[in-house]
Formats: structure tokens, sequence, C-alpha cells
């Protein structure tokens, strides 16, 4: 057993903990002699404060297209500056929120700011309209959301009818009304101040069985991220991950990953995101490394950014993994630089990752597995001598995996393939506000089922290989069917609709809508313009629109989607 200290030890050495052998009882995987003792104390602004107090002068984030930096230093002062705003709002540890930005240098100072008061911090994707945002508002009850300038008319209507009673602009804007106020301003007014206390103690938590499914305040307990997941099935759900989730699962982290504290990140993928928040954002940080940060993804931005800042290592998804396959432009660019790429959010396919380890030998490419419920990694390929192709590698640190046959429910052996079952320290609190889906998918022991299909094999090697769940990956993004089913219902014109995913080489899945409708004037772009009013980008029906007479329905009137999705796949033109 490794203690904090020593961990800490082989840390600051730049030695990494050797992966020692992993071990099945009762055909459930563990990992052998390797486990991570939680810190005393559960804050995870505590915890992240004393890494960055160790590298306060080092460079933490750099702004990738302006050359803008902050230290680990200014980190620590201007999110004390926010947590005094924050506090004088009497925004404690029963409160919530929210954030629907791009990737900037200044996120951090939300995070760390909101930490600081122990408040909750929900994470929306600022791709999103103002009635996806509303509705995620609504149900995180949250009090603030902070914006940008060129979000500001969609927070103005996504405000509209929540408790949410201000707006705060991360860039400076021109404030012409008292809902909205500067970032800037608020740290320059409550700066070096002293630190204000509320005038109120936040409620005691309640003793109701519904308590794990609401935000309060209980040590232990203290929600620090609500980032909503569509789950194993259904409309997206606030997934409460708490203060000892993250600590512990850093840790888990700094036991998987060999880590060089002068490594130099591509901080690429979204921090509202569970992988780029926890894997990108507070690993790369708390182990004092610089983050180069962009935006979103754009080619020559990509590849200029690691040519010209030397980047190391490069967390992806899929679809960029395969740009990098076979887009010619990567030759015009020098990226010998890359020692590391890890791929994460979706599966990546055995023949492309055989390409990319024939077409770049020189870096280590390592798949994980997770999701949003276990803060988010499960399992990770470490060793590049030992990696299997098409793998997702072994179990972290104090985590257990169990393949559970869908037919006996009993535990399956080595090269059976069943339901991937997850139990370990970083698995989520519940499901805020709904205590029946937190039922459905998180077992009274701690098991939580993924909804993923997969199996193990002789060397406890783990592999993904379908999921049980209805959920669309876009791009390595969610998509959930039921959502953009309950928008094409609110068209006056359809009386029926059912959305599947099909399957796409370059973004993984694309959505597409089976419509039973009431009007033949309704034309597919007509449904176009009304759905992409109403969703982000990535969530549009790329896939296409049918016009059908009936939906297949079981006995009790349910959706039958599989069903679908078994026509459209049975329709296509046999492989050679």
């Amino acid at each position: 057993m490794y203690s904090f200290s020593k961990l800490r030890k082989l840390y600051v050495q730049g030695v990494s903990c050797q992966l020692s052998s992993y071990r099945t009882i009762d055909n459930v995987l563990k990992c052998n002699e390797r486990v991570v003792e939680p810190p005393e104390k559960n804050d995870l602004y505590g915890f992240l404060k004393n890494q960055f107090t160790k590298h306060a002068e080092k460079t933490a984030l750099v702004d990738a297209i302006t050359g803008q930096k902050i230290s680990y230093n200014e980190i620590l002062h201007n999110s004390a500056s926010l947590a005094n705003f924050l506090k004088f709002r009497k925004i404690n540890a029963t409160e919530c929120v929210a954030t629907h930005i791009q990737n900037c240098i200044e996120y951090i100072y939300l995070i760390m700011g909101c930490l600081k008061c122990r408040a909750t911090i929900t994470l929306a994707n600022p791709a999103y309209t103002h009635f996806e945002i509303n509705k995620q508002l609504k149900d995180s009850n949250a009090k603030i959301l902070f914006t940008n300038k060129r979000q500001i008319e969609i927070a103005r209507k996504a405000v509209e009818n929540t408790n949410t009673d201000l707006v705060i602009c991360v860039d400076d804007f021109t404030i012409n009304d008292s809902g909205v106020i500067n970032l800037s301003d608020i740290l320059q007014t409550f700066n070096n101040k002293q630190t204000i206390t509320p005038t109120s103690e936040p409620p005691t938590s309640p003793t109701s069985s519904t308590s794990d499914c609401m935000l309060q305040s209980s040590k232990v307990n203290d929600v620090a991220f609500l980032l909503y997941s569509s789950g194993t099935t259904g409309l997206p759900k606030g997934a409460m991950l708490t203060h000892s989730n993250i600590t512990v699962h850093l840790l888990q982290l700094l036991e998987a990953f060999e880590w060089n504290i002068q490594e130099r990140i591509l901080a690429l993928l979204p921090f509202f995101h569970c992988y780029g928040l926890i894997v990108v954002l507070l690993k790369g940080l708390y182990y004092g490394s610089t983050l180069f940060v962009v935006p979103g993804f754009e080619p020559h931005l990509f590849l200029s950014t690691i040519e010209k800042f030397q980047i190391q290592r490069a967390p992806i998804v899929p679809p960029i993994a395969l740009f990098l396959k076979s887009n010619p432009i990567v030759d015009n660019y020098n990226i010998s630089s890359l020692q590391k790429v890890i791929v994460g959010a979706a599966p990546l396919d055995e023949v492309v990752a055989s390409s990319l380890n024939k077409k770049f030998p020189n870096i280590n490419w390592q798949q994980g597995y997770g999701l949003t419920e276990c803060s988010p990694v499960v399992c990770l390929q470490i060793d590049k001598t030992t990696q299997k192709s098409g793998s997702c590698g072994n179990v972290l640190p104090n985590t257990e995996v169990k393949i559970i046959d869908l037919v006996s429910g009993n535990n399956c052996g080595p090269n059976e393939k069943g339901e991937v079952w997850v139990r370990g320290p970083q698995v989520m609190k519940g499901y805020l506000n709904n205590l029946q889906a937190t039922d459905e998918c998180l077992m009274k022991d701690g098991w939580l089922r993924t909804g993923d299909m997969g199996y193990y094999d002789d060397d406890n090697t783990i592999f993904i290989v379908d999921r049980l769940k209805e959920l669309i990956k876009y791009k390595g993004f969610q998509v959930a069917p039921a959502e953009l089913e309950d928008i094409l219902l609110g068209h006056p014109n359809v009386d029926d609709s059912c959305v599947i995913g099909i399957p796409d080489k370059i973004s993984g899945e694309l959505p597409r809508a089976y419509l039973v409708i009431n009007d033949s004037s309704l034309s597919e772009e007509d449904v176009h313009n009304y759905v992409n009013e109403r969703i982000a980008d990535y969530k549009r029906l790329r896939g296409g629109i049918v016009f059908v007479s009936k939906l297949p329905k079981s006995p009790t009137g349910k959706l039958l989607r599989r069903v679908v999705k078994e026509e459209y796949l049975n329709s296509l033109p046999s492989q050679p």
C-alpha cells in the first residue's frame, strides 16, 4: 500500500509508480497491491491549493492564441477575490453556480472561487441554445451564470423564469443593465478584502430518503460539480460529483499516469465536459504542469499550437485521432514534440489505433474508458509495451469492475461479454432530484451499472464493445434521443418521433429521426429548421429525417428504438 506521502515523494522525484499485477476474485477485477489513500480532509479547494502553492511563480495556463499567461499564484489570488464576492452574495454549500463559456484561462478562477465557498458548479456547453441552458438552470437552481460577451444575449434569455438573478461576464463587456457585471470589476473590487462570512448558516441535511438526490451541505458528501449526463437512457440528468470523488480520483490518476511536472499539455478538450475538466484541467494543474488553452478544435490552430509550444501531452477524442491519421495537412507541421496522446470519450477503432501506432511510433497512444458518473476514468492503458489494440487497459487503483451476464445476472468470466459494472471512490453520489434514475443505475452496495457492454481477457485487460444504453455519441459528445424526441413532438405537425444513432466513420454516430406526421406538406427542411433553433449544433439530425406511418412499440406502449435501429442496419448493403 502506498501512503499519500509516498505518492508525493514519487511524484516530486518524477518517478512513476509501476503497475503491479491485476487480479480477479469471484470474477471481479481489481488492482493488486496498488491502493490510494484519500487525503485527511475532504476539501477539494484546499487539496488543490496546497499543490498550487508549491508552484506559485510557475506559469499555469497560457492562452495559445493571444499568448496571455497566468501563474499558479495568480489563480489563488483571483479565485480568493471571487470567493469573497460569492460569499458576499451568500453563495455557500447549498447553492449552485453555472457556467457556459468556451475554454479560457479565466475558467480556473471560476472553479477555484466556487470550490473555496463549497458551492456546487454546474457546467453548461457554450454551444447550448437558451432553451437548453434554461432547463439546466432550473434543474440545478443555479443562482449565478458565468458567460462571455459573445454569449451575453443567450445568457439574458436563458435566465428568464429561473432563480438565476445575476450574469457575470468573464471578458469585459459594456454593461447596460443591472443584471450583468464583469468579472474584472469583481476581482478589482474584492481584491485583498478579508473573507466575508455569510450572515446565515446553511440548513442541515434532511433525513428523508431523497436527501442523496439533493444539493445539501453534509461535509463528506458536499457536491463539487454537477455535470449533466444522459446516463444509461433518457433525458440529461445532473450527476453529483463530490469533493471526495474528485480528490481521490486525482490521486488515482497520479498512480495511473506517468507524469512529468515540466510537461506542456494541450488543453483543447472542453472544460464543461468531465474529461476536459478533471483529466485535463484539474489533473494537469494539480501536478504542476503548464496548460496551453485553445477554445476548440480547428485543424490549423490545433497543429500550430503543438508545433509552436512544443506540446508533449495531448488528450483528445477519436475524431481528432482520425484527423491525425488521415488528413494530409498534418504533414505540414512539426509535431515531433508529442510524447503521449490520450484518447477518450468514445472507443477508438482497432484499425485506426494500429495505423496511428505505425504512423507515429514515438508517441505513446493511451486509450481509456470512463463515464461522467465515475469522475470519469475507470481504466486506462498504461505501459506501451503491453498495450493491446482496441482495449481500454486495466482498472485504476481502488476500483473494481465486473461483467454481468444479461440473462443470468451472474458475474462473467474471461472473454464473456456482458454489462460493465463499476465500484470505487470516484463513483458519483447520485443524480440530482432524480431518485428513480439513481436507484436504477446505482446499487445499494455501491456498484454502478454503466449500460456499456464489454469483457476482459485472460490478462484482465478490459474491452468495451457496445452500449446497452441508447445514448448517441457524436464526436465524443452525448446526444440523448429522448431529448430530441421531446423537441420534435413539440412541433404541431409531428404526432410521434423516434431518434436513433447511425454509424459514421468520421463522427462515430449521427442522430437520425423517424417521424409520424399529420401534414403531408411538412418537409425535412421544415423539421431541420425547427429543431436547429432549439438545440446545440452537435445534436442536429445529421443522420437524416425519415417520415413513416408508424413506429414500433411494446405492448405497454414503450418506443422500441432498438427495433428501428436494427431495421436501419439490416437495410445497409452487405460488406464484401
